[in-house]
This record gives structure tokens, sequence and C-alpha cells, in this order.
């Protein structure tokens, strides 16, 4: 059974996180991941616990938002159906075998990675903001 801390950290965070991908149009696992994995040593809970079911219930949690993006797109003919069609397999494989060694994997590993590909998107973001200007 979860603690009413617990909940009202998820809840939070779930708020804060549709608003913020929405409001600067990021992935909202990129914004979910980074911030219980910031708060929950604050509730005393153990990360390398917590960890794997995190990741998990975000990918399947923000599956809808994604697929949601993507019709919207295909309806408005904004998506490239031949670079679609031909990275969607490699795409698919490399999730599968990227879950799999993350299971395997020590959580600082982790850590290295998902800091590296915030970073990468947090620089892409900002360029793309910049160029806009």
């Amino acid at each position: 059974m979860l603690d009413i801390e617990l909940l009202l950290l998820l809840m939070t965070v779930g708020c804060l996180t549709g608003a913020l991908s929405a409001l600067i149009r990021t992935p909202p696992e990129l914004i979910a991941i980074p911030s219980l994995v910031f708060f929950l040593p604050l509730l005393g809970l153990s990360i390398d616990d917590t960890l794997v079911p995190i990741v998990a219930t975000c990918i399947v949690a923000f599956i809808p938002v994604c697929l949601y993006r993507w019709v919207s797109a295909m309806q408005k003919q904004t998506v490239d159906m031949d670079q679609l069609t031909k990275s969607a397999s490699g795409v698919a494989m490399g999730a599968v075998i990227g879950a799999q060694l993350l299971s395997f994997s020590p959580v600082w590993l982790f850590y290295v990675g998902f800091t590296g590909m915030s970073l990468f998107a947090s620089i892409d973001l900002l360029r793309a903001f910049f160029t806009k200007i």
C-alpha cells in the first residue's frame, strides 16, 4: 500500500510533468524520471529498489501520450512515412535491447547514461529555441 507522502509525490510529479512537457515540448520521461530520482531519497526510499519500476511505469504511462502526438502529426501530414518505415524496426529493437541492458546494469551506469541523454536533449532544445529568435 502506498504511503500518503509517496502518493502525493507521484501525483505532483505527474501533474508537473504533463504541464512542463506540453509547455516546452519535450518528452515527459525527461522530466518525470529525474524528478522522481531526485525526490525519492527525500522520502527515505531506496533508488536501487525503485529505479526499474519507475522507468517501466514511465514507459507504459507515456505510450498513450506519444501515440496521441503521432496520430496528430499523421493527421497534419507532417510525418515522413518513408523514414518512419525505414527506422521503426531499428528503434523498436533498440528499445528492447536497452530495456534488457538496463535491467542487468548497475544503477550508476543508468545515472551516467540518462544524464548524458538529458544533457543532449537540453542542448537540442536550447539550440532550437535560440534559432527561432
